[in-house]
């Protein structure tokens, strides 16, 4: 079993003892398990040592490092162009003290659906229509947890199939 933090950083490679596990540092993690490779690895270790790793509470603040992706400013918005089933992930990061938020996706050229995921990839909500009597584009309006202050805003097409020019906005609530 392999356990790297988000940033790309081994945390802890065991082999079945599973030791070290209270010296990790809390924060988002990626846990890579293969018991196909060693038929020796206990599937009940295995579990016990991710629900171990789990349960461990995440910090208020982990900084992650989000230069991969585009970045949506806090307050702001941002002007972009979708191809078709390729949707765009953007780097939010949400000031102390800022608790909600409403984010919006905007396009004459497709349906838009918006989700935003801390960047653990825990969902934090997602919508595909305000309202579809009146509009296809999308707006979330949602409380933030606490736990997280960086997140992944994702800009996409209804069915992965329309592309075009689209507006995303965010603001505090």
């Amino acid at each position: 079993m392999m356990i790297r933090y988000a940033d790309g950083r081994t945390a802890l490679v065991s082999d079945r003892t599973f030791e070290g596990l209270s010296t990790l540092v809390t924060g988002p993690m990626i846990i890579e398990v293969d018991v196909t490779e060693e038929p020796s690895h206990d599937p009940v270790a295995v579990a016990n040592a991710i629900a171990t790793v789990a349960a461990i509470p995440l910090p208020t603040s982990v900084p992650v490092d989000l230069s991969g992706y585009p970045a949506l400013t806090f307050p702001g918005s941002v002007v972009g162009t979708l191809r078709s089933g390729e949707p765009i992930t953007y780097a939010l990061t949400v000031p102390e003290g800022v608790s909600s938020v409403v984010i919006t996706a905007a396009s004459d050229d497709f349906d838009t659906t918006l989700k935003l995921t801390t960047v653990g990839g825990v969902s934090v909500a997602a919508n595909d229509d305000v309202d579809l009597a009146v509009s296809t584009n999308s707006r979330i309006d949602s409380n933030l947890p606490r736990s997280s202050r960086q997140f992944l805003v994702v800009v996409a097409s209804f069915g992965d199939s329309g592309s075009g020019e689209f507006t995303l906005n965010v603001r505090q609530r």
